[in-house]
């Protein structure tokens, strides 16, 4: 009995024993399973857009990943909201843009933006050409500038070519042509110009013609310029001298009225039609005073002529009034007569020849 007694308790033992053998062999796990770390990623701004493994969020993000395994991180650059713009600038790892990141231990990760705003350029008229930091942008443009610095925007006058020209007013902020503004927020630049216009004037005949612009005379051909939305009157007096010629005006080539008033709406070309007058000239101008005294010595001379001659004529009764004029020669006279023997005047002693008829004496 003693020795079933000792098989019982043996049996019991080694019962126990495989029991114990087998919870312990339960309670210890066959191998050890990693524990998940935490990747949390923000961005400074905050509420910026990321990329995990290409995979688009809103920052800040966390999430859990197997220390074994990586992850790639990206934020997109530059980011527009409304206008104002964030360009990327470096990860808090020192990291790439897109770079990759391990998940062997939990990590915190931030992606650093730049703030810039938008500068809205404009004119008035609008495609004109302002300049910032002295480089040229036609309008409308946009200019991004770094939060935090300054500018010099300037409105280059005159503009246009030909005959229409943009002449600088004044800024929608009041600065002057050339002024510099502080990039801090969203700004809207509006440089307004006023518009002047060039309007020509010919003549169908080539002549230093007149024609009056508000009353002011101008030589054909002419040109003056006048603002975008004024009015002008140009006349034309009639006749006109011109080169010794009197000229009479006949219209405008566009069947316009003298005078007329025209409306500075853009630029412009008039012509003046005008033709020679025929018949008696203007009233010839006055003589110089040394012409006159020409004219004086003329009237004496021909009246000391005329007073000559009347004398002359006055003596007609004289031998010398009827003497026909012949070669005078001295000669020595072979003999003299006292009557002359060809027409029977009486004769001095001392005569060589008639004095009444001219015959000779001899």
């Amino acid at each position: 009995m003693h020795r079933a007694l000792s098989a019982g308790l043996l049996v019991l033992a080694t019962l126990l024993a495989l029991t114990v053998s087998i919870k312990g062999a339960r309670a210890e796990p066959s191998a050890a399973i990693p524990k998940a770390n935490t990747i949390s990623i923000a961005t400074s701004p905050a509420s910026l857009l990321i990329q995990v493994n290409g995979t688009p969020a809103m920052a800040p993000l966390s999430f859990s990943c197997d220390p074994a395994t990586n992850r790639s991180i990206n934020v997109p650059s530059p980011q527009v909201n409304g206008s104002t713009r964030y360009a990327f600038l470096n990860w808090s790892d020192g990291g790439s843009q897109n770079h990759t990141i391990s998940c062997a231990a939990p990590g915190n990760f931030t992606a650093y933006f730049s703030i810039e705003y938008a500068l809205s350029l404009n004119t008035d008229p609008s495609s004109l050409t302002v300049e910032v930091d002295g480089l040229a942008y036609a309008t409308p443009s946009v200019v991004w500038c770094l939060s935090g610095t300054i500018h010099g925007v300037n409105a280059p006058s005159p503009q246009g070519a030909n005959a229409s020209r943009f002449i600088f007013l004044n800024w929608n902020d009041g600065g002057g042509q050339l002024h510099t503004v502080p990039c801090d927020s969203p700004r809207s630049l509006v440089a307004f110009f006023r518009i002047t216009l060039t309007i020509f004037i010919f003549s169908n005949i080539q002549q230093p013609f007149q024609v009056n612009v508000d009353g002011i005379p101008r030589v054909l051909p002419a040109e003056f310029t006048c603002d975008f939305g004024t009015d002008r009157v140009l006349s034309v007096t009639t006749p006109q001298t011109v080169s010794n010629s009197t000229w009479r005006f006949t219209g405008w080539s566009d069947f316009g009225p003298n005078p007329r008033t025209i409306q500075c709406d853009g630029p412009g070309n008039y012509s003046a039609n005008f033709e020679r007058v025929v018949g008696p000239g203007p009233n010839p101008p006055p003589s110089p005073p040394i012409v006159a005294f020409v004219i004086l010595a003329i009237v004496v001379a021909i009246i000391v002529i005329l007073g000559v001659v009347l004398w002359m004529t006055n003596r007609k009764g004289s031998p010398m009034a009827s003497a026909v004029p012949v070669p005078f020669q001295v000669r020595t006279p072979a003999s003299l007569a006292t009557r002359c023997s060809n027409c029977g005047s009486p004769a001095a002693q001392d005569w060589t020849y008639c004095m009444v008829c001219g015959a000779s004496l001899r």
